[in-house]
């Protein structure tokens, strides 16, 4: 049985198409369907890590709040490109599927040390 916010189809991007894969792909939109080899993913993957856990300010942020070390996480449903995960992966992000935390939740089995 699926929840009511669980789509059947992966319905957004991770990531944006870099301007400078664009250009490559020959697209006018950063979130075009067009299927991206496996270098363009990689590259995607790694400017989306960068933005999101590694920009200056949050690192500043993060800096202010708990000098110590960070570990980063990403909460994911359905994805169609699982490469641009295991990209993601690679960077030291623990990937959390959605369907894995709803299922601790519903049987008790939080455990916040998995991250």
């Amino acid at each position: 049985m699926r929840s009511a916010s669980e789509s059947i189809r992966p319905v957004a991007y991770i990531s944006n198409i870099t301007p400078q894969i664009m250009l490559e792909m020959g697209v006018k939109s950063n979130t075009s369907a067009k299927k991206r080899t496996d270098p363009q993913l990689k590259s995607c993957a790694n400017n989306w890590v960068e933005v999101k856990f590694n920009a200056h300010k949050k690192q500043q942020l993060r800096s202010q709040l708990n000098p110590d070390n960070w570990r980063y996480g990403f909460v994911h449903g359905n994805v169609k490109e699982h490469k641009k995960l295991e990209f993601i992966a690679s960077q030291g992000v623990k990937l959390l599927p959605f369907k894995q935390i709803l299922n601790d939740l519903c049987t008790k089995q939080t455990n916040l040390a998995k991250l």
